[in-house]
């Protein structure tokens, strides 16, 4: 390098160094930069103490006006200043501001308004803002400069000389071409006379100010104009004759051929117009043609990194240099040189006007670490943690994006050999370097072992660079091994031990798994390698439990079920897949219990325990507050523990466990079936866990082995006497009166009165036989009570026996005593009731439930030989019971059954044992059964009792006391009774949990308390209701629930309750009637269809046609009936004003309700509620469906803009129909694409009606898939007719494929070796285009798909085009890469490659395979009939082959003739068939030119074409 050389360099380092990225000062100054003087350039602000560029977009006068002023200069006159956009060369750097709107009044830049923040910009940099301020602005005397207000290139324009220190023209007076050459010879440029243009007249507009030289006449030999003869200050000239010129650059030294530079008149170091050293001349590059890969080639073989920008006629932002070669270049990816691009002659390239321009980056190095080496660093990082950074020419670069891959072999690097996986973190948790580099990001394959094989991508989109920071900078964390052992899983950082992020053992490092793909299934098979035995865990995604501190070792796991470990399961392995901490998945796991089953754990024994109670599927613990005896009782009851005391345990006695607190402030009576149905509030699951740090749990010792009463005691007293006559017995009553019919039986023995200890029916019976009680003599046996007068503790025989057709008790056994002891009876002695005569009492075989709290609730009894009697519990099941529900004329609800007498034992005798109903009994009388004196015995403590319940299931809500199912008071469903919400607590969040349940909309929810829609219940279940207002539902919020003793109780009382309006009519107006239009209870449809069944609805109300505001599935259905199609029961129901405008948004009613079986023929038979008006946004429509051919449980997807995507439509009774968005989520999405055959990886679930709402009747809600069923229809659901939703809510899917970056495959051939290109990005299938595809690229898709023998490309959708995103626009293969995606590509953003599709051709290709198929099947060669026709096959193929040719030889022949003559009349000759569009004859070139393949030559030429 020579020393002027060397000094131009030096210089140009500091150039650079002060414009991009230069620390500066005050906050928001600016500056001009790259133009010929501080009073022009590209526009830079000051920010956060660094300099950025300015975008161009809306850069207008206004802005310039504002720059020029805040710079100093003046602004007064409108030629003053003038905006220019992509003008004084490209930026390369920091940019600060896009889209500005000054006003034009503004101090500063920064006060101006603006689109988008500082820093935000869209724009790149080969279109930076630039000003031009002209006055006053200071100078050197003796200067000159080009001025011009026209988008005139800058080496030329109005000739300004500067004389005391101020600006001013040139008066056109005697010039001439020496003063032109003196001129640009001060200015730089060439001074040959032929390189200059003089212009006067105004060329480029009147200059202002004064007019400093006059009658200038040089000898152009001057070095400045100063030198020239002239008259200074002195003139006779106005503004018009101002004079101009054009300049021009030329270098007439020699140079190396081949050799290429950068030239530009203005400094500029880094860009500027391409040359070319040809014949030993600087000669400018043709800007014809010209693509990306010529500025990348041009700008490496010059030593820098690649470009920023091309730009044609350069010579407007660097001058113009009057040799232009006249031929143009085309270069591939794989050249490293201009020599090595083929190159056309181009005569139209001659003008110094088609100087292609070009801006180069990267080409110093700094010195501050060894390339290639690895740190972690910035703030928070650790030995093994931190902002990972890269040495790239010799600067530390963080990375912009960072797959596991990759972060694998730079924990290798970084010397972790054990264990090299790592974290990658994507949340800037180290805080951001904001180094600005060309550095981009490394890309190793799966196969890279080191750090060396990997591929590094600089910033910048296609063949340009960016020098600029990241979007994002990397984290990474590399580990050591030996925290655990293979194999093992956990739950970790869940509140309570059933829940927590899912990790597993891998090579002794703790790692998390990816939440792509995971579902309920995956979630169900972890929990059972842990013990939870529980169906449908909750799944969590995005790390709700913590990132967790390991690596993400798993990805796209899939279980069936049925595997025992999560090991065993299919599934990605770490680095084969990309996730960052914050998509971890966690999982609440589910216990195989009913809501209120109870246990007890932590005892020494089985009796004894912390309480733990299941609800929800989860067993959790029980405040210890207010926890007595009777609640622990109730306990050991349900435990079986029937007998002896129940000791309550306080302060986590027996240990408290990491489980959620279900129940607080349980209040037990001590005679319930379970600890459900006590008093009690429940806490929500969130609720649950925040208390558990701060409860105390209850526990409690059921204690069994009590003592009991000895068998029989000593007798005390007399033993006869002569109170009674021996074998006689009585019935005593309380007053000690003797009765015929019921009292404390009493035996005379040896003359003195007795009670009895122990007796059975049988014998009451003949008691009562005895008494007179002839013709109904069944006994009731009961114990004594309060009514009864408690006898003796003890009896003086030991029992009697009878076969129970006695008539007088002394024909039965009697059963002595052992002499030394009586039989003990210390609490009660026995009780008989006798009954009346028959038919005085009951109808025979007739049932009711007696003592119950509520309807259709109590003990069992039925009506048998006219006297009722109560059932034994012994063989009572749910089929006995529906029998009882369906005979008092209740078959739609679900029975209940209860045991151990719950509703008490009654009066009556026990009249049937052993029930064994088969379910088709009219009556219980009917069924299979015991009679009384056919069992043996069944205790007082052992009667059945049944409830009828509610159809409906544990937490399920609805509104009842209102005009429609929208408003009303609240009722919640426990154990198939619906209870009211007590009003405490209760509150607009309250409400709107109801509301979203139900399937409205929460906005515009009203709450109320006390009696609005009044209590129209049998109980209070709920009170103190707390929710959030987010919950899904009532019973996944905070609540005391209340036993129904209580329940009953607060409702006789004064107790206010819960009600909730939806959705409410506005204020109330009176419908209007007497109208005479039409006759009332008539039906049509208004618009342009309504023939064929839609429309506008419309109901004749009192006279007057009115329109619908509302109208559900049922009664859409059932107005189509009476309309008269009848084809199907499936209506379509809108509400978005799709049929126009109706006679009115005002309809006079507020709604129908028909019947859930939908059996009405006419809407007049359904329930009207007409109060009041209803107005709404759009009156309601219908259209009354038609058969398609569809098949009943096909599925397809509608209106997406490509296959994958769409409205999801089902078949139902041949109708096709949406899906509501209701409860709608990703399994059921992945149920959709699975069955769609549309990929397994994580879907996209919509529920908006993004991809439309469809015309359709919308068919199923509340989807309830798990993720395993092969069809949506197996998966639970809400079906037509039994759900409401708002077209506004239809359900779509985005279905991804599974597969991974780069791959390709082929569609559409007839063989698996041709088709359509597809390759994989963002886990969708897509399509590559056309443009440039060529042989090469058809060798490497076949070779990366196995034909190793190459093949053709296809273009213009040769196979068809697939309606798939577009991935890729342009590939430019070498033909010698491994995979499509290492070619030069030009990817489409995601974002945008629905749009691009439509407006590209599929690329395709045909693989040359390794053998032909034969037709016949034989895996061996040619025989027999098959050889011959072998032979003749090819025979005809070589025939035509060989005409092929020689007709090909006979045109190269004659081309090459023509050819000759064309190269001797000149070089401008153009192919006939070319020259119409102007492309230059690729043959036509010179001796230089190199030979290249004729695969290559017509890629070129089409591509060339397409331009």
């Amino acid at each position: 390098m020579s020393g002027r050389a060397a000094v131009l360099f030096l210089l140009a380092l500091l150039y650079l160094k002060a414009v991009d990225g230069q620390s500066c000062s005050p906050q928001g100054a600016v500056r001009l930069v790259n133009g010929a003087g501080s009073y022009e350039g590209n526009v830079q602000v000051c920010n956060q103490g660094e300099w950025g560029y300015v975008c161009g977009n809306s850069w207008s006068t206004n802005d310039a006006k504002v720059v020029c002023r805040q710079l100093g200069y003046s602004v007064s006159n409108s030629q003053h200043y003038k905006a220019r956009n992509n003008y004084y060369g490209f930026g390369n750097g920091t940019i600060w501001l896009d889209y500005v709107y000054c006003d034009s009044s503004e101090s500063n830049l920064l006060s101006c308004s603006r689109a988008y923040p500082i820093g935000t910009y869209y724009c790149s940099y080969t279109y930076m803002a630039g000003v031009y301020c002209h006055q006053p602005g200071s100078c050197t005397t003796g200067a000159v400069r080009l001025s011009s207000f026209n988008y005139s290139p800058r080496s030329e324009g109005r000739v300004e000389y500067c004389y005391n220190n101020q600006w001013g023209t040139v008066c056109d007076d005697y010039w001439g071409s020496p003063d032109t050459r003196v001129v640009c010879r001060q200015l730089g440029f060439s001074d040959s006379v032929y390189n200059t243009r003089t212009y006067a007249y105004f060329y480029y507009g009147y200059g202002i100010g004064s007019i400093w030289l006059d009658d200038v006449q040089c000898s152009g030999t001057e070095s400045s104009l100063s030198q020239c003869s002239k008259r200074v200050n002195s003139h006779n000239c106005n503004h018009y004759e101002d004079i101009a010129v054009r300049c021009y650059g030329r270098d007439t030294s020699s140079c190396t051929n081949n050799d290429v530079r950068l030239w530009s008149a203005y400094g500029h170091t880094d860009q500027g117009i391409m040359q070319v050293c040809v014949s030993n001349s600087w000669r400018s590059v043709c800007d014809s043609y010209y693509s990306c890969y010529v500025a990348k080639v041009f700008c490496q073989q010059l030593g820098y990194a690649g470009a920023v920008g091309l730009r044609g006629n350069a010579g407007y932002m660097y001058g113009y240099y009057y040799d232009n070669y006249a031929f143009r270049y085309y270069c591939f990816s794989s050249h490293t040189s201009l020599s090595q691009c083929y190159r056309y002659s181009y005569s139209t390239c001659s003008s110094y006007t088609r100087a292609l321009g070009v801006a180069c980056v990267g080409g110093s190095s700094g010195s501050e670490c060894t390339n290639g080496s690895v740190r972690l660093t910035g703030v928070g990082a650790t030995a093994n943690s931190g902002r990972v950074e890269y040495c790239y020419q010799g600067t530390w670069s963080p990375f912009c994006s960072l797959s596991s891959s990759t972060a694998n072999l730079l924990c290798k690097a970084l010397g972790y050999t054990k264990f090299s996986w790592g974290t990658v973190y994507n949340d800037e948790r180290f805080n951001r370097s904001d180094a600005k580099s060309l550095f981009n990001y490394m890309y190793c394959s799966t196969g890279a072992t080191q750090l060396s094989d990997c591929t590094i991508y600089t910033k910048g989109g296609g063949c340009y660079l960016s020098t600029s920071t990241c979007y994002r900078e990397y984290g990474l964390r590399c580990y050591n091994p030996g925290d655990c052992t293979d194999g093992q899983v956990r739950l970790a950082n869940g509140t309570i031990q059933q829940e927590g992020r899912i990790e597993v053992c891998i090579n002794g490092v703790w790692s998390s798994v990816c939440q792509y793909g995971f579902n309920t299934i995956d979630g169900y098979v972890f929990c059972s390698q842990l013990g939870y035995d529980g169906a449908s865990p909750s799944i969590y995604y995005n790390s709700v439990f913590g990132p967790g501190n390991g690596p993400i070792g798993w990805s796209y796991i899939y279980c069936q079920g049925w595997e025992t470990s999560i090991h065993d399961c299919s599934k990605s392995v770490y680095p084969s897949f990309t996730c960052y901490p914050q998509y971890t998945i966690g999982v609440t796991c589910k216990e195989n219990c009913d809501n209120g089953d109870v246990r007890l754990l932590g005892g020494g024994f089985d009796n004894e325990g912390t309480v733990e109670v299941c609800y929800n599927n989860i067993w959790g613990v029980v405040s210890d507050n207010g926890w007595t005896d009777a609640d622990a009782r109730v306990v050991c009851n349900q435990l079986g523990y029937t007998v002896g005391m129940a000791t309550p345990l306080l302060n986590s006695y027996y240990g408290k466990p990491n489980k959620t607190v279900h129940f607080r402030d349980v209040s037990c009576t001590g005679n319930e079936l379970n600890l459900a149905e006590c008093s009690k509030t429940v806490l929500s699951l969130s609720n649950g866990k925040l208390a558990l740090a701060g409860t105390e749990v209850a526990g409690v010792d059921c204690i069994y082995d009590v003592p009991t009463p000895p068998p029989c005691v000593p007798k005390d007293g007399p033993t006869s006497g002569n109170e009674c006559t021996a074998g006689s017995v009585r019935l005593v009553t309380s007053t000690g009166s003797v009765s015929s019919d019921a009292g404390r039986a009493e035996y005379c023995y040896n003359g003195l009165w007795t009670p009895f200890c122990n007796m059975d029916t049988k014998v009451g019976s003949v008691i009562c036989r005895q008494n007179g009680h002839t013709a109904y003599s069944w006994a009731s046996v009961d114990v004594t009570e309060t009514d009864y007068v408690f006898l003796s503790n003890y009896s003086l025989f030991s029992n009697i026996s009878c076969t129970g057709s006695e008539t007088n008790i002394i024909y039965c056994q009697l059963n002595e005593s052992p002499d030394d002891c009586t039989p003990n009876c210390p609490y009660n002695n026995i009780v008989v009731r006798c009954f009346g005569n028959a038919g005085t009492s009951c109808t025979e075989g007739s049932v009711r439930l007696i003592d119950g709290l509520v309807p259709n609730e109590g003990r069992v009894e039925v009506c048998v030989n006219s006297v009722w009697g109560s059932v034994c519990t012994d063989g009572w099941d749910t089929t006995d019971a529906h029998i009882v529900c369906t005979q008092l004329g209740h078959p739609e609800l679900q029975p209940r059954l209860f045991t151990n007498s719950y509703f008490g034992d009654g009066d009556y005798p026990i009249v049937y044992s052993n029930l064994g109903c088969g379910g088709w009994e009219n009556a219980l009388s009917a069924c299979n059964k015991d009679n009384y004196n056919d069992f043996f015995s069944c205790t007082r403590d052992n009667v059945a009792g049944l409830l009828c319940g509610a159809n409906c299931a544990d937490g399920d809500v609805k509104l009842v006391g209102g005009y429609g199912a929208y408003e009303g008071s609240v009722q919640f469903c426990f154990e198939n009774i619906w209870g009211l919400v007590a009003q405490s607590g209760w509150n607009l969040a309250d409400a709107q949990v109801i509301c979203r349940q139900l399937g409205y909309e929460t906005a515009g929810t009203q709450f109320f308390t006390g009696l609005e829609y009044g209590k129209d219940a049998s109980t209070i279940l709920l009170s103190d209701v707390d929710c959030s207002g987010t919950e899904g539902s009532l019973a996944d919020c905070t609540y005391s629930s209340m036993s129904l003793p209580a329940g009953k109780a607060a409702l006789q009382a004064a107790t206010g309750v819960a009600g909730v309006r939806c959705y409410h009519p506005d204020n109330c107006v009176t419908p209007v009637t007497g109208g005479s239009d039409c006759i009332d209870g008539q039906l049509r449809l208004s618009g342009d269809n309504a023939q064929n069944g839609e429309g506008n609805l419309e109901y004749c109300y009192m006279g007057t046609w009115s329109s619908f505001c509302s109208l559900g599935a049922n009664e859409a259905t059932v107005a189509c009936r009476q309309l008269g199609f009848t084809v199907t029961e499936l209506v379509s129901v809108f509400d978005d004003g799709r049929y126009g405008g109706s006679i009115s948004n005002v309809s006079q009613f507020q709604n129908f309700t028909c019947s859930s079986q939908r059996t009405e023929f006419s809407l007049t038979e359904c329930a009207l509620v007409d109060d009041c008006q209803s107005k709404c946004q759009n009156a309601i429509g219908i259209r009354c469906s038609t058969p398609s051919d569809c098949m009943d449980g096909d599925v397809r997807l509608v209106n997406g803009s490509i296959a994958q995507e769409g409205r999801v439509e089902v078949c139902y009774n041949n109708i096709w129909g949406p899906l509501c968005g209701d409860g709608f989520d990703q399994s059921d999405a992945f149920v959709v694409c699975r069955e769609l055959g549309l990929g397994s990886h994580e879907p996209t679930a919509y529920t908006n009606s993004y991809f439309g709402s469809g015309t359709g009747p919308v068919l199923y809600s509340k989807l309830g898939c798990r993720g395993y069923e092969s069809t949506i229809v197996d998966c639970s659901k809400s079906t037509y007719g039994d759900f409401s939703c708002t077209r506004g809510n239809i359900a779509g899917v985005t279905c991804q494929d599974s597969c991974s970056d780069g791959d390709v495959q082929l569609v559409g051939g007839s063989s698996n070796s041709e088709g359509t290109v597809e390759i994989c990005y963002y886990n969708f299938w897509g399509l590559v285009g056309d443009s440039g595809w060529s042989n090469n690229a058809a060798n490497v898709v076949c070779r990366q798909l196995g034909f190793t023998r190459g093949g053709m490309a296809k273009t213009n959708s040769f196979y068809g085009k697939p309606n798939k995103t577009a991935q890729v626009t342009t590939a430019i293969c070498s033909g010698s890469e491994s995979t499509l995606d290492d070619c030069d590509i030009e990817r489409v953003p995601a974002e945008n490659g629905r749009d691009v599709a439509a407006a590209i051709q599929a690329a395709g290709v045909m693989c040359t395979t390794s053998t032909v198929d034969n037709p016949s099947g034989s895996t061996g060669g040619l025989s027999g009939n098959g050889g011959a026709v072998g032979i003749s096959v090819v025979a005809v193929f070589l025939v035509v082959a060989i005409i092929v040719v020689i007709v090909l030889i006979a045109i190269i022949v004659l081309q090459r003739k023509s050819g000759d003559k064309n190269i001797a009349t000149g070089p401008g000759v153009r192919m006939s068939g070319l020259e119409e569009r102007g492309v230059q004859n690729p043959l036509a070139m010179d001796e230089e030119e190199p030979d290249f393949a004729t695969s290559d030559n017509e890629m070129i030429i089409e591509a060339m074409g397409k331009e």
